[in-house]
């Protein structure tokens, strides 16, 4: 198994790096490989997926490495969240050897620009993931009725915008009645003494209640 993570080029430190053939801004580090001397021998065949032009040639690779679930839960999770670091940058590949060649799934890495940190006046946007708005465009592997499979199920276990308010008021008052929230404000002189989640609950209705009408107009 080998483990990389897509990063804005500027920000590569001192780990092995690999520029991605579709973008001059974004690269891939290598976290983990089996052989360092051939690290990037596993990302050959996602590259060569990215850098396809054909779209049936896409979907013909795209359904025979991609975990299709993986891809699809991270990218309802990444639209809900509104996590616009988490595609160009502080994504995961994790390339897993199967028995008919290796398959790649996808994890996130640092969620802190998330529900509405800096998004701005743009809080309805689509964040692209190039690879997963071309699966689901193409319907490869049928992707649109897993899709909306996936997202159901991530609302039954709990995946809501009631249980983003239920733990965020949770939050404020553990932050805010116990002075933790004052003690830190005075420290760092910020100026507010007790937190209000109110902007991110608010985020977080408006979002699902996209998300939603999106879901529900992929088989449409």
């Amino acid at each position: 198994d080998s483990l990389y993570r897509v990063t804005r080029m500027e920000m590569a430190k001192d780990r092995p790096v690999l520029a991605d053939p579709t973008s001059p801004e974004v690269g891939f580090e290598l976290f983990y490989a089996p052989s360092m001397e051939h690290g990037f021998d596993a990302l050959a065949p996602y590259l060569d997926l990215i850098s396809e032009k054909d779209d049936a040639k896409f979907a013909a690779k795209a359904e025979a490495c991609l975990d299709l679930d993986s891809l699809l839960r991270y990218t309802l999770i990444m639209q809900t969240g509104c996590m616009v670091d988490n595609a160009s940058n502080n994504l995961y590949i994790w390339a897993h050897r199967e028995k008919d060649g290796l398959r790649y799934r996808f994890a996130f890495w640092d969620m802190d620009l998330t529900w509405g940190l800096y998004a701005g006046d743009e809080g309805d946007r689509w964040v692209e993931l190039d690879v997963a708005d071309r699966v689901i465009a193409l319907d490869v592997g049928g992707a649109r009725a897993r899709a909306q499979e996936i997202w159901a199920q991530l609302k039954e276990r709990g995946f809501t915008a009631e249980n983003v308010e239920r733990m965020i008021t949770q939050y404020v008052h553990e932050l805010g009645d116990s002075g933790a929230f004052a003690r830190d404000s005075e420290r760092w002189e910020k100026g507010s003494f007790y937190p209000d989640g109110y902007e991110i609950v608010s985020f977080a209705y408006a979002r699902f209640e996209m998300m939603d009408a999106w879901v529900d107009a992929l088989v449409q």
